[in-house]
């Protein structure tokens, strides 16, 4: 039930990360 919350969090952290990378 909460896969879909963990990818949410999982793709808004690597778009994170590659804004902080960029």
């Amino acid at each position: 039930m909460t896969n879909t919350k963990d990818i949410g969090d999982r793709t808004e952290a690597i778009i994170l990360a590659e804004l902080l990378k960029a």
